[in-house]
């Protein structure tokens, strides 16, 4: 059973369903029998460092040993595109003409088959060949109740805690985007909104290469998780530094940033 073929650059994407494991010769095969999302990456990341120029075809056996629940199978999906675009990006003069990704599984390959490709239309509309513009939004709350930074749980990988925001879409500023960003994850209309600073290092986002404007801002009621975040919290200075939530990105040393700001240090 076939899906239809698909483009990341040069490099055709297929998602087949077939209970056979067929292997040749010329094709790089890689078995993913864990979906966990780290082993999904590391076993990538082994697997792709070991292609030439040689290499032309690949083929991804997704055989999970054992049963798994949809998020974990929508999540693994959209981990394979994003590995599949970092590596077509990152090895210009390495061409693969084509990688099937094989599934034996019936009730796994059907989401793979609607996630695959709207998350391959979903990086190409977002990336082309540049570098993705993003902002992100320090929200500072101060409240009778409670005062501190707000955090957003993320519901999409990469899971774990973080400031809010998001991509800039297309005809948007800046500025307008942190306020549509900082309105969906946290259902708060911020305030006082001025730019902070700019995080370009290339590998800050494990997805793709993104720059993000970081903006300062204020609010004076309490968020709720909205849009993609899964929870969402105000948290102290010594709670952020303590390490209490797992932060994503490189929104540790961003908020390090921060306070040695709010202290008068230069950064």
């Amino acid at each position: 059973m076939r899906n239809k073929i698909l483009k990341i650059k040069d490099t055709e994407i297929e998602v087949l369903f077939s209970q056979g494991c067929k292997k040749n010769k010329n094709t790089k095969v890689l078995v993913l029998d864990n979906l966990e999302l780290e082993n999904v990456r590391l076993r990538f990341k082994k697997f792709l460092e070991s292609l030439n120029e040689k290499t032309k075809f690949v083929s991804i056996f997704v055989n999970p040993k054992d049963k798994l629940n949809k998020n974990t199978v929508v999540s693994a999906a959209k981990v394979v595109v994003e590995e599949i675009t970092r590596f077509v990006l990152e090895n210009k003069n390495l061409i693969i003409k084509k990688i099937s990704i094989v599934l034996r599984d019936k009730k796994i390959y059907n989401i793979f088959s609607k996630i695959i490709p709207d998350h391959v239309g979903y990086i190409n509309r977002k990336i082309g060949l540049y570098p993705i513009p993003t902002v992100d939004i320090i929200i500072e709350v101060n409240t009778k109740h409670k005062k501190g930074i707000v955090l957003v749980e993320r519901n999409n990988p990469p899971y774990g805690w973080a400031i809010p925001g998001g991509f800039v879409e297309y005809n948007e500023s800046l500025e307008t985007a942190a306020v549509r960003e900082a309105k969906e994850e946290t259902g708060l209309k911020i305030k006082n909104l001025r730019q902070f600073h700019t995080y370009s290092q290339p590998g800050r986002d494990p997805r793709f290469h993104t720059i993000s404007t970081v903006f300062i801002a204020e609010a004076d009621s309490l968020p709720k998780a909205a849009s993609d975040a899964k929870n969402v919290v105000v948290a102290t200075k010594e709670e952020i530094l303590s390490g209490k939530y797992n932060l994503v990105f490189d929104h540790k040393g961003i908020l390090q940033d921060y306070f040695k700001f709010k202290e008068g240090k230069i950064i």
